[in-house]
C-alpha cells in the first residue's frame, strides 16, 4: 500500500504513506503499549517483525488485512523456553527461516518457524519443567502422569488445567504416575509407583487405589505398577516391578500374581515388568533382564525368549523397556542399549537389523503403530520409524528429546504423543518430514596448554580462528585446544561431533556433543584437523571444516644440525671402528689363548686318567707278583694238594705287564715320530686269516660266533705285517672283550681296483654318540659303566690309528649303544705312494697273540663259594680273577668267604646271603664298587654290612669319594695282607664293642649307636612297634617281621649283627629295661609294671629281671 513502517525511540511504531507525505500511527492488531522499536524485518515469508525495548518480540502475520494476527514473544524467567530479554534490538533471518534475535544485555538468540510438531510444556509458566513418565489423551483431555507431581488433566475445551497428587485429599495418593489406561466403562486406570494400581472416575473426580497387602495373596503383588492391559472380560493385567505380572478380577477384587519360581520350568523368567501386550488369549511381556515372556492365559504355560550368544535369532539382550504388537500379529521388542528386535510370529524368526547402525544400539524406550502401519519408537537420541513397505528407518532428528519408558500414545484421530523430560512432543505422523540437515561447523577458539590465543599473539593467529586456514606452532607447543560450534539453530545443542587429525589419528572419532578436542605430544610434523557434525540420530556430513597444523621441527632436527651430525657420525664411526678392530683383536688372542688353554688343560686331564689307569693296571699284577713270592717264603708246609700254582700266576702277570710295556713303547715311537713302516707284498687275505685263527678259541670259549669271509680268496697288498698285526691285534681284542657270550663278529675282505677295505662288526656293548668321534684321541677312554669291562687305558686305538694313517689309509668307526660296532679300514693298492726307505719286510710277532691269553683271559664263573665252616662270612667282590682267588686264599683259614667278580653279581649275593663283611675292589664292570657301596648302604637289608674298599686309585679324592658313599675302609693297591687281616678283625672287633654298649645301656632308645642312617631308622622303627604292642604277652617274631617288611632270616642276621641279640631277646631286653625305667618312678606296683611290660607272670619276671639287673625289681622300688 506503498506505506513504510518506522520505529522510533519514544512514539513506538510509525506508517509513512508515500503517496500523501503523511506519517500515522497504526496499533495493527497490537493490544501493548509500544514507546520504543529498535529494529523492524520483513521475512521471506511475508513476517513482519518487531523489536522493542521493554515489550519483548512481535510477530504480524497479514499485516495489511483488516484483522491481522500477532504474537508477541517475551521473556519468562521461569522457563528456558522463552525469548532471553524484552529489549530486541536486532533481527536477521538465516538460510533456514530461523529469525535471530539481539539482545540488549542477553546475547542472541535464535527463534525456528518451522515446526511441524507442538511441544507442549508439562508445567505452567513460572513453573521449572517437569518429567512425563506417561501420557494419554481421550476427548475430554490430556493427562500427562508427571515424575514427582502427580498427575496434570488439561482440558482443550475449557483452557483449563487439574493436577492430582498426594498432597490432595482422596486423590490419586501418588506423585509418581508410571502408566494411565482407559478401560471400556470410560474410567482410567493408573499405575504409579508406591501407591499401587488406581481407578480413576474423571467424571465424578473419585479415587480407588488396589495397594499391596502384605499377607494377604489375593491383593496386589507390588506397588510399582508399570503397565495395564484389559480382556475380552474386563479384567486386567497388570505388570509391576519387583512383583511380576498381576491379573485382577474387577468383579471380586481379587488378584492372581505370577511371580517367579527358582527351580520351576514354568514360571516368570523375570519379577521385573516393564511393558505388556495382548493376543487374544496369550500376554506377550517385556521383562528387564529376563528377555521377552509369553503366557497362554488358558494354559497358563509360559514361554521365554532369552538372549543365546553366538545365535542371530535369539533376541539382542535380556533387558527390555518396551514391546508392541503391531497390525500384522509381530512382535516389537526395545531394548536397553541393544537396539530393535523384530518377531515374525509365523516364521519365528527374529530379526535384529543388524544393518542399521543408526538403531542397532539404540535405547529403545516406548513403540507406537500409527493408522497407516507405521512403526514409530521413542529413544534416548530422538524418534525413529520403520516402514514395512520399503524396509527402512528415519530418524526425526527435529524431535530429538530425552524420551521415558512407555510414555508414548496415539489418540482416536492418529495424533502421536511421547513424553519427554520437560513435556510432551504431540505430532501428526502423516505431516511431519525427515529433516536431515548436516550442519557446517565453525571454529570458536584455539588455546595452547588451556589458555586462549588471542589474534596477533606471538602470530600463531593472524585473524579470527573462524577464518584461519593455516596454524604453525613451535616444536614445544604441542598441547593444543580446538573449540568448535554446529551452525544449526537452535537445534545445534542436539548436535554430536566427529574429529580426525590426519598423520595422528587413524580413523574417524566421535566426541559426542562436547564441542572441544584437545590434541597433547605431538611430534614435529603437518597435520590437518577435520571435524564434522550431525544431529542425534541422522547421518554424519560429508563436508567438514579444517585447519592444516603445522610443528616446527626443533633445532636439533634440522637439515644443518643433521650435517653436523653426520659429520661428528663419521668422525665417531672412524675411532670405534678403529677401537672394534683392536678390541676384537684382542678378543680374539684370548679366545685362542684359552682355546690352547684348554686343550693343555683337556690333554693334562687325560694325560692324569691315562698314568691312573696305568698305575692301577700296573698294581694289579705286581699285586699278585707279590703275593705269589710271599706265599713261596710263608707257606711251604702245606699238602701238595692245597699248594697254590704262583708260579703261573707270576709268568702270566710278567707277560703283561711286557705287552702293557710294549704299548707304551709304541706309543712313545708315535710320539717322537720313530715308528718306520716296512712294507712288503703279501697276501692281506691269509695274513688276516692267521690272525683271526689265533683268536677264534678264545671266542669259542667264550660262547661267541666268529665269522671270517672275503670277497676273494688271494688280495696282494704292500703293508708292514708287524705293524699290521697289533693293528689288527687290537680290533680283534677289542671286539671280543666287549661282546658278550652269544653275541657275533664278522670281519670281512673286500677289494676294488684301487683299493681294499677291511670290516669288522660285532655285537658288543657299542659306543655311545659323545664318544664316538673320540675314540682314537691319545689318552682318551669313555666311561660308561658297561665300558669298563677290561678297560685299557686308551692307547691301542690310538696307536691303530697312526699306523694306519702311516699306510696312506683311512679308519673309521660306526657304532650304537647297546647295538655292536662296526670297524672300517681302507688301504690302497701298490706302492707308489710310500718312500723308498719303508719298502722292506716283517714278520708276525706270534708272541703277541700269545701273551694276550695268558694276560687277559676271562673265565665265565660268575661266583664261586668256599664252603667253610667258620661262623662269620665275607664276600669278596673283584673282577680280576687272580686276585679274587688270591684274597679268598688268604682269608679262608678263619671266614667263610663267599666271592663275585662285578659288583651286580655281590649285590646280588648280599641281598640273599647277608655276609658279614663286604670286600670290594672299585673299578668293576657292569657295576663299580662306589656304586655297590652305595646300594648296600642304602637299602635296610643291608645298610649293616660294613664294606671295605680295595683299589689301586689312592688319591685324596677317590678315598673321599668311597667314604662319602658310606664304606667303613679303603686299602689301596698293592696291599700287605697282614694290614688286611687287621683292619677287618678290627672292624668286627668294632661290632662287638658295640654290642656291649647295646647290653650296658638302660635306656632302649639306641638309634645313636649307630651311623648308618638306615640303621638307625631301622632301630627306631623296631622300637616304635615294640613299645605300641609292648603289653601284648605273645609278641611274635612273624608279626614284627611282617611289620618291617623283612623276611625272618634277614630280620635275625641285621638284629644280630647290630645289638648281638636275636629278635626274642631284643624284645625281652627291651621289655625289662622299660620295666626298670617305670619302677623307678615309684607311681605303680609290680603287678601294675609287670602287666605293662607284657608279663601276667610275676615270678617269671621277677627271675628274668633280676638276671638281666643283678637285682630284684623291689630293689629300684625301695631306692632313694
Amino acid at each position: 500500500k506503498n506505506e513504510i513502517l518506522i520505529g522510533t525511540s519514544g512514539k513506538g511504531l510509525l506508517t509513512f504513506d508515500v503517496n500523501s507525505l503523511s506519517f500515522q500511527k497504526k496499533s495493527y492488531g497490537i493490544d501493548k503499549t509500544i514507546n520504543i522499536v529498535r529494529c523492524l524485518k520483513r521475512d521471506r515469508n511475508g513476517l513482519i517483525w518487531i523489536g522493542t525495548d521493554g515489550v519483548g518480540l512481535f510477530k504480524i502475520k497479514n499485516i495489511n488485512s483488516t484483522r491481522p494476527r500477532v504474537d508477541n514473544y517475551t521473556n519468562d524467567s521461569q522457563t528456558d523456553l522463552s525469548i532471553s530479554s524484552n529489549a530486541i534490538y536486532a533481527l536477521m533471518e538465516d538460510e533456514n527461516s530461523n529469525i535471530w534475535l539481539g539482545t540488549a544485555w542477553n546475547g542472541v538468540d535464535v527463534l525456528s518457524l518451522n515446526k511441524d510438531y507442538v511441544f507442549i510444556p508439562s508445567t505452567s509458566k513460572g513453573e521449572s519443567p517437569i518429567s512425563v513418565l506417561s501420557v494419554y489423551k481421550n476427548k475430554e483431555a490430556l493427562f500427562m502422569g508427571l515424575d514427582g507431581k502427580g498427575l496434570t488433566v488439561f482440558s482443550e475445551k475449557t483452557n483449563s488445567t487439574k493436577r492430582y497428587n498426594s498432597t490432595n485429599k482422596n486423590s490419586i495418593g501418588d506423585d509418581y504416575i508410571q502408566y494411565i489406561y482407559e478401560a471400556q466403562d470410560g474410567t482410567l486406570w493408573i499405575g504409579t509407583f508406591v501407591n499401587g494400581l488406581v481407578n480413576f472416575n474423571y467424571k465424578t473426580g473419585s479415587f480407588t487405589p488396589f495397594k499391596q497387602n502384605l499377607g494377604d495373596s489375593k491383593s496386589l503383588s507390588f506397588n510399582d505398577v508399570r503397565y495395564i492391559v484389559e480382556d475380552e472380560k474386563n479384567n486386567f493385567w497388570i505388570a509391576t516391578w519387583g512383583g511380576g505380572l498381576n491379573y485382577l478380577d474387577v468383579k471380586t477384587k481379587e488378584f492372581k500374581s505370577f511371580k517367579e519360581k527358582t527351580g520351576s520350568k514354568n514360571t516368570i523368567s523375570s519379577d521385573n515388568v516393564l511393558s505388556l501386550q495382548k493376543d487374544g488369549s496369550l500376554i506377550w511381556m517385556a521383562t528387564f533382564g529376563g528377555g521377552v515372556n509369553l503366557l497362554n492365559t488358558k494354559t497358563n504355560q509360559f514361554k521365554v525368549f532369552k538372549s543365546v550368544e553366538g545365535n542371530p535369532n535369539s533376541i539382542s539382550s535380556d533387558y527390555l523397556y518396551s514391546i508392541l504388537k503391531d497390525s500384522k500379529g509381530n512382535i516389537w521388542m526395545g531394548t536397553a542399549g541393544e537396539g530393535i528386535n523384530l518377531l515374525d510370529t509365523k516364521t519365528q524368526k527374529i530379526n535384529r537389523f543388524d544393518a542399521f547402525k543408526n538403531v542397532r544400539y539404540q535405547t529403545v524406550m516406548a513403540i507406537v503403530e500409527d493408522n497407516n502401519g507405521l512403526i514409530w519408537f521413542s529413544t534416548k537420541q530422538g524418534i525413529f520409524n520403520y516402514n514395512y513397505a520399503t524396509k527402512t528407518f528415519k530418524n526425526f532428528s527435529n524431535l530429538n528429546e530425552d524420551y521415558h519408558i512407555n510414555s508414548g500414545f496415539k489418540d482416536e484421530k492418529g495424533i502421536l504423543y511421547f513424553g519427554c523430560s520437560k513435556g510432551v512432543v504431540k505430532f501428526n505422523p502423516e505431516i511431519i518430514k525427515v529433516k536431515n540437515v548436516t550442519p557446517k561447523v565453525k571454529f570458536s577458539s584455539f588455546k595452547l596448554y588451556n589458555n586462549e590465543v588471542p589474534i596477533g599473539e606471538e602470530e600463531i593467529l593472524k585473524k579470527d580462528i573462524s577464518l584461519s586456514e593455516n596454524i604453525t606452532l613451535k616444536h614445544d607447543q604441542d598441547v593444543i585446544t580446538f573449540e568448535f560450534a554446529a551452525m544449526l539453530f537452535p537445534s545445534s545443542a542436539s548436535c554430536e561431533y566427529q574429529i580426525k587429525m590426519d598423520n595422528f589419528d587413524k580413523n574417524w572419532r566421535i566426541i559426542g556433543k562436547e564441542g572441544s578436542a584437545t590434541y597433547t605430544n605431538l611430534s614435529p610434523g603437518d597435520y590437518v584437523f577435520k571435524v564434522r557434525s550431525r544431529e542425534l540420530g541422522s547421518e554424519w556430513a560429508r563436508e567438514y571444516s579444517s585447519l592444516n597444523i603445522t610443528i616446527l621441527k626443533p633445532f636439533w632436527l634440522t637439515w644443518w644440525a643433521f650435517l653436523i651430525y653426520t659429520i661428528l657420525g663419521i668422525l665417531l664411526f672412524y675411532v670405534l671402528m678403529k677401537y672394534i678392530i683392536s678390541w676384537e683383536k684382542m678378543k680374539a688372542d684370548l679366545r685362542f689363548e684359552k682355546f690352547s688353554h684348554e686343550k693343555d688343560v683337556e690333554l693334562y686331564n687325560l694325560k692324569q686318567d691315562f698314568f691312573t689307569n696305568i698305575s692301577h693296571e700296573i698294581r694289579t699284577p705286581v699285586t699278585l707278583i707279590l703275593s705269589s713270592i710271599n706265599k713261596l717264603l710263608k707257606n711251604n708246609e702245606l699238602p701238595e694238594n692245597q699248594q697254590p700254582n704262583p708260579f703261573g700266576t707270576i709268568k702270566k702277570n710278567g707277560e703283561y705287564l711286557l705287552n702293557l710295556v710294549n704299548e707304551l713303547l709304541d706309543f712313545k715311537k708315535l710320539e717322537q715320530q720313530k715308528i718306520k713302516l716296512k712294507v712288503s707284498e703279501g697276501d692281506f687275505v691269509i695274513f688276516s686269516q692267521e690272525i683271526y685263527l689265533s683268536f677264534k678259541e678264545f671266542a669259542y670259549q667264550k660262547d661267541i660266533k666268529f665269522e671270517f669271509e672275503s670277497s676273494n680268496p688271494n688280495i696282494e697288498l704292500w703293508f708292514d705285517k708287524n705293524q699290521m698285526e697289533k693293528v689288527l691285534y687290537n680290533l680283534f681284542s677289542n671286539a671280543l672283550k666287549f661282546t658278550k657270550a652269544g653275541g657275533s663278529i664278522k670281519l670281512s675282505i673286500t677289494e676294488t681296483d684301487t683299493q681294499v677295505q677291511l670290516e669288522l662288526v660285532d655285537e658288543g656293548i657299542g659306543i655311545s654318540k659323545k664318544h664316538l668321534s673320540k675314540i682314537f684321541n691319545r689318552f682318551y677312554q669313555a666311561n660308561d659303566a658297561d665300558s669298563a669291562s677290561g678297560a685299557g687305558f686308551g692307547l691301542g686305538l690310538t696307536i691303530s690309528s697312526e699306523i694306519i694313517k702311516l699306510h696312506q689309509g683311512e679308519i673309521s668307526v660306526k657304532s650304537k649303544k647297546g647295538e655292536g660296532s662296526t670297524f672300517m679300514i681302507k688301504l690302497k693298492k701298490g706302492n707308489s705312494f710310500f718312500d723308498e726307505t719303508e719298502i722292506g719286510g716283517s714278520e708276525i710277532n706270534d708272541e703277541l697273540i700269545e701273551n694276550y691269553f695268558y694276560a687277559k683271559q676271562e673265565n665265565s664263573v660268575a661266583i664261586e663259594k668256599i664252603l667253610s665252616n667258620k661262623e662269620q662270612t665275607l664276600l669278596v667282590v673283584e673282577d680280576n680273577k687272580d686276585i679274587c682267588n688270591y684274597i679268598v686264599e688268604l682269608l679262608s683259614d678263619e671266614f667263610t668267604v663267599l666271592q663275585a667278580f662285578n659288583g651286580k653279581e655281590g649285590l646280588e649275593i648280599a641281598l640273599e646271603k647277608s655276609p658279614d663283611l663286604v670286600i670290594s675292589d672299585v673299578m668293576m664292570p657292569v657295576m663299580d664298587g662306589i656304586e655297590l657301596t652305595h646300594n648296600l648302604k642304602s637299602n635296610v637289608n643291608t645298610s649293616h654290612i660294613p664294606v671295605i674298599l680295595l683299589t689301586a686309585r689312592a688319591s685324596f679324592n677317590h678315598k673321599m669319594e668311597g667314604f662319602e658313599t658310606g664304606a667303613d675302609d679303603y686299602i689301596t693297591k698293592p696291599f700287605n695282607e697282614s694290614l688286611l687281616r687287621v683292619r677287618i678283625k678290627n672292624i668286627l672287633k668294632n661290632r662287638s664293642l658295640l654290642h656291649q654298649k647295646f647290653h650296658s645301656e638302660d635306656t632302649n632308645d639306641l638309634g645313636e649307636l649307630v651311623k648308618n642312617k638306615k640303621d638307625q631308622e631301622f632301630l627306631e622303627n623296631l622300637g616304635q612297634f615294640i613299645e605300641k604292642n609292648i603289653e601284648q604277652d605273645n609278641l611274635s617274631v612273624i608279626l614284627v617281621a611282617q611289620e618291617l617288611g623283612m623276611s625272618h632270616s634277614v630280620l635275625y642276621k641285621k638284629l644280630k649283627t647290630l645289638t648281638g641279640l636275636s629278635l626274642v631277646e631284643y624284645i625281652r631286653d627291651y621289655r625289662l629295661k622299660k620295666a626298670k625305667k617305670l619302677l623307678k618312678t615309684k607311681q605303680f606296683t609290680l603287678n601294675e609294671v609287670c602287666y605293662q611290660v607284657g608279663y601276667s607272670d610275676r615270678k617269671y619276671f621277677s627271675k628274668l629281671f633280676k638276671e638281666r639287673f643283678g637285682n630284684p625289681p623291689t630293689f629300684y622300688m625301695k631306692e632313694e
